[in-house]
Order: C-alpha cells, then structure tokens, then sequence
C-alpha cells in the first residue's frame, strides 16, 4: 500500500508539472488539481468494481 501512495504521489508531481508548464499555472496548484483527479477517479472506480462485484455475487446466489 505505501509503494502505492509513493507511486501516485510521483506521478501526480510529475504529471502536475508538465500541465502547469504547458498551460503556464501553478505547478503547485495543477498538482493539487491532479491529485484531486486521481482521488475522484479511484473513487467512481472503486464504486463501480463494487456494484460489478455484488451484481456478480448475487447471480452466483441464485445459481446455487
């Protein structure tokens, strides 16, 4: 897990800095943006493995 948070902390510095030159902002702000990105794309991914998961759950009650 904390290799996990180290690999998602560096890729959204890295990440962060490219668009902040690119688009000429705050490196500081576009990484915080980015972060945030990744933060509500894990969440709604999380949110939909779920419901997969019980979905599949349940088909498999019903076979038994």
């Amino acid at each position: 897990m904390f290799i996990y948070s180290m690999l998602f902390g560096a890729s959204a510095s890295v990440i962060g800095y490219y668009l902040a030159k690119l688009w000429d902002t705050s490196i500081a702000g576009m990484m915080a943006t980015t972060v945030g990105v990744f933060f509500v794309v894990t969440l709604v991914s999380q949110k939909i493995f779920e419901r997969r998961r019980k979905s599949l759950v349940r088909k498999l009650e019903v076979l038994l």
